[in-house]
């Protein structure tokens, strides 16, 4: 006749709700049939192996505008020190690009922080 219980679950399915349960063994849907009486015990959950996933939700608004201001500062600050540091040390614009490329190098920093707490 075949297999009288097959156990369904999912992985996110939480310990506490029950496993999900069907059957075949010619008996109508719903039902248990007399020749799966001794299976009529309760089921008993096996615990996963994988740890928990942490649930980490996505940054907000206030997060991801905090985000944009600090880039565009560190950007600004950098390219500010550099055209500073050119005129008063009268090189060409050597010290802006160096920075340039140390303000959006800070960008990069602060944006992958932040994007890897949402991870």
């Amino acid at each position: 006749m075949g297999v009288c219980i097959a156990i369904h679950e999912s992985a996110r399915a939480s310990l506490s709700s029950p496993a999900l349960a069907s059957w075949s063994c010619g008996s109508r849907e719903g039902e248990w049939p007399s020749s799966c009486a001794a299976l009529r015990q309760p089921l008993t959950r096996v615990p996963s192996p994988l740890p928990p996933v942490p649930d980490k939700s996505a940054p907000s608004l206030m997060d991801l505008l905090a985000l944009g201001v600090t880039s565009a500062l560190a950007i600004g600050a950098g390219l500010g020190a550099g055209i500073l540091l050119d005129s008063w040390l009268h090189t060409s614009p050597l010290l802006t690009f160096i920075g340039l490329f140390l303000g959006v190098l800070v960008s990069v920093v602060i944006t992958v922080r932040t994007v890897r707490r949402s991870l």
